[in-house]
């Protein structure tokens, strides 16, 4: 039981750090003027795409990683 409540810390830090770095990334995307260019990482590759485009992915991964944080708050057993 120990492990996993480790395990669990561990798991929620990271996520909570992520989501924190995913937010600045929002923050950073909403900032920039309209005829900015961007590049989004995909594997190991950057593709230029539309500022919309990346913050749509950026906010998707964002609530994807709150959820998962949500997740692992309201479940205290494992």
């Amino acid at each position: 039981m120990l492990f996993f409540n480790v395990f669990k810390l561990i798991f929620l830090r990271r996520s909570s750090e992520e989501v924190r770095s995913q937010e600045v990334a929002v923050a950073e995307l909403n900032g920039l003027s309209s005829s900015r260019v961007v590049y989004q990482k995909n594997g190991n590759i950057f593709f230029r795409t539309t500022i919309q485009k990346a913050t749509a992915f950026e906010q998707k991964q964002l609530d994807a990683t709150k959820a998962e944080l949500i997740l692992m708050w309201s479940n205290p057993c494992t």
